[in-house]
């Protein structure tokens, strides 16, 4: 991947010149790197909330520990706290994708390599059969990637939203919007991300360089990944009666073709939604134009806006209604089962707060500030919720790994609204996505995920 990246810069005389995100080979050689540096990587760990999934930027954090060189001690100080800090990342994948492309800018990417190779690191987090453990594979990359610290990288550090799906650096713009009132903008959240589905005619929105099938990145210097249904608008009505800098991702990329991230999102759209869609596709795209039917629907209250959580999570008020004990039963299938039991039961209600981070769940007694339950997301075996009982969502967790426990609860809450309760569903599914590893009960939870997916509303920007 280096060598077509090389040579194709060498034949059209180019070898010196500086590569930057447009440089089409460049996403594979990331890709491929990834790869090598994952290649045995040891998946997983086990600790007292169970088995845990490894990523790079785990091992990232800890190289910190190791590092002599002036240098790369400087890199890890500002950059480590930098990627920290950007609420664009919200996985250990995007992070470590970071760490690389911030690596390669600052042509450190080899002296990373070699603190690892030569650390106590290499046989924590590799199996010996890895080629990083491999005297010979171990030298052929260290050979690569000295080459590769002597070129120059001037990648874009701040168009970063999506490394959390792909190495894939789609188009980023700024536009400006005169926030009147009504920007004639319709979103719709899907998998995550504000997705333009309609612009009004002779609206502000439709003077931009903004179409339908673009996401919405930023507005007002605030992230839009993951935030919850009504979030934008509630930043335009702060910012009422000023110009809007919004940066905008493009559904499709500099070479005419689809990027895939966006290009999932608007086929949900189309195949769940059966849309009046214009039957006009892009040349090069084989997916058809989403346009919206035009609904909107009430927006969310403000005390349902999630606050920061102490250690980079997120925070939620809810109501807990009880458990059920469901023994060996941890299929999705039972979901319906064990909210119908705690409901008959009439247990006392408890107002709670619900606390998702990267690998564990905590629920507390909201009054008392007192934990109910702590789990692990490899202990919950599957989530969901009932359309009969809008607002309610539940979910099953062992009291151990879900592959192995036969001893299941089911948890039963009540959120503000179903839109929340549809949220809180999504984080746990993603929850579970990020650290599950294998077993019976993995595939499970896909179910939860497309209900969480095409279950949504359309929400006018006013």
């Amino acid at each position: 991947s280096w060598q077509k990246l090389s040579l194709r810069r060498e034949s059209e005389g180019t070898s010196n010149a500086i590569i930057t995100d447009q440089d089409e080979h460049l996403p594979q050689f990331c890709k491929c790197l990834e790869q090598v540096m994952l290649c045995k990587f040891k998946a997983s760990r086990r600790s007292m909330f169970g088995i845990s999934k490894l990523e790079l930027w785990q091992m990232f954090l800890m190289l910190s520990k190791h590092c002599r060189n002036q240098n790369l001690t400087r890199f890890y100080d500002d950059i480590i706290e930098r990627i920290k800090r950007c609420n664009k990342l919200k996985t250990y994948q995007g992070r470590g994708r970071a760490f690389i492309r911030l690596a390669l800018t600052k042509g450190l990417l080899s002296e990373v390599i070699e603190t690892l190779v030569t650390s106590t690191l290499v046989t924590s987090f590799y199996e010996s059969e890895s080629i990083l453990q491999s005297h010979r594979l171990k030298s052929d990359v260290m050979k690569i990637l000295k080459q590769v610290s002597e070129a120059k990288f001037d990648l874009i550090l701040t168009n970063i939203s999506f490394l959390d799906e792909s190495w894939i650096i789609p188009i980023h713009k700024l536009v400006q919007i005169q926030n009147s009132g009504d920007v004639g903008l319709l979103v719709r959240h899907i998998d995550n991300r504000a997705v333009v589905v309609k612009i009004e005619p002779h609206s502000p929105a439709a003077n931009t360089d903004i179409e339908p099938g673009d996401v919405l990145d930023q507005v007002f210097g605030e992230s839009l990944y993951r935030v919850r249904v009504g979030t934008i608008n509630e930043i335009m009505r702060r910012y009422r009666n000023q110009s809007i800098p919004i940066l905008v991702i493009k559904k499709n990329l500099a070479n005419g073709l689809p990027f895939d991230p966006i290009a999932s999102r608007l086929d949900q759209i189309y195949k769940t939604d059966k849309l009046a869609i214009s039957k006009e596709k892009p040349e090069s795209n084989p997916q058809p134009k989403p346009v919206t039917n035009g609904a909107s629907c009430r927006l969310p209250s403000v005390d349902e806006t999630p606050v920061q959580a102490p250690d980079d999570g997120s925070l939620y008020s809810a109501t807990y209604l009880g458990s059920a004990s469901m023994g060996k039963k941890g299929d999705k299938a039972f979901i319906e089962e064990g909210i119908k039991i705690v409901i008959d039961r009439d247990q006392p209600e408890i107002t709670v707060t619900i606390e998702l981070n990267e690998g564990y769940a905590t629920v507390k007694n909201k009054s008392k500030n007192e934990p109910i339950f702590h789990f692990s997301y490899t202990e919950i075996s599957s989530c969901g919720r009932l359309t009969s009982y809008p607002g309610l969502f539940a979910f099953i967790a062992g009291d151990t790994t879900c592959t192995i426990s036969e001893n299941f609860t089911c948890h039963v809450f009540k959120a503000s609204s179903e839109e929340m309760a549809k949220t809180l569903l999504g984080y746990l599914v993603e929850g579970f996505s990020r650290t599950c590893w294998s077993g019976h009960y993995c595939s499970e939870l896909q179910f939860s995920d497309r209900l969480y997916n095409v279950i949504s509303e359309d929400i006018a920007i006013a």
